[in-house]
């Protein structure tokens, strides 16, 4: 497999690994690096096929972006004792090392215990304790985020929705599958309302018309007529969707 990417005389570097899911593969971008993830327990051949397949999907979206940077969104550290708020909830983190070669965390009323193992590196015992309390804090919020999702649906859109999942997106804020499974970054937790209910329409919308046509817009528009403008303010405040940050005039 290659381990870079030539895009608009800019090499990217490839770094691959394995999820433990049965099927489902993605590809994040970063500034200097692409990094691919794929199921371990399918066949070699079909890892390689998958490979190719989302390495195709970095460049064309590359190719249409050529900035990159501006398009990352910021890293979501979390660390001991730590309070955070999310969407008018207090969450408290607590880290405890453990002689284990494995992790997880505890989730009490709005209190999250990560116990991290004691055999990691300071920047790998980082990465976990952030992913651990993302998923954490997650669990708790997800309903708040479907009872928004299922408000508008039952207003607008009437669709059979399959799931709803937050997730770490690296290239967008949300996505919809031809199942109606939809996922939501999680950074939205710390978006305005009016900004979080515009993406939450968007990927709604596409429970209607699966593409971006003008059917698409005109639904979208119909509902949220100052939808690009939520949009615009999104992308330009993406870097402020992190923990502690406060912002004014906007609800």
């Amino acid at each position: 497999m290659e381990d870079k990417l030539l895009v608009d005389n800019k090499l990217y570097a490839i770094e691959v690994g394995h999820t433990n899911s049965n099927r489902i593969g993605y590809v994040k971008l970063k500034a200097d690096r692409i990094i691919v993830k794929i199921p371990s327990k399918i066949s070699k051949h079909e890892q390689f096929s998958m490979y190719r397949k989302l390495i195709a999907k970095a460049q064309k979206y590359l190719q249409r972006h050529k900035n990159i940077e501006s398009l990352e969104k910021p890293e979501i550290d979390f660390y001991n004792k730590q309070t955070v708020e999310v969407m008018g909830r207090q969450f408290s983190i607590n880290i405890i090392e453990i002689d284990s070669k494995t992790s997880k965390a505890a989730i009490d009323g709005n209190a999250i215990t990560i116990y991290l193992s004691s055999s990691l590196s300071k920047e790998r015992a980082s990465s976990i304790t952030s992913n651990l309390a993302r998923r954490a804090i997650s669990t708790i919020i997800l309903p708040d985020f479907i009872s928004r999702i299922d408000q508008f649906n039952s207003q607008f859109f009437q669709s059979n929705i399959s799931t709803v999942r937050l997730k770490d997106n690296s290239t967008n804020w949300g996505s919809c599958s031809r199942k109606n499974r939809i996922n939501l970054d999680f950074r939205l937790a710390f978006a305005p309302d009016k900004i979080r209910d515009a993406v939450i329409i968007h990927e709604l919308a596409h429970t209607v018309h699966r593409n971006h046509s003008k059917k698409f817009w005109d639904l979208v528009y119909s509902i949220i007529p100052d939808y690009k403008e939520r949009r615009r303010w999104l992308n330009e405040n993406k870097h402020k969707l992190v923990p502690g940050y406060k912002f004014d005039g906007v609800s």
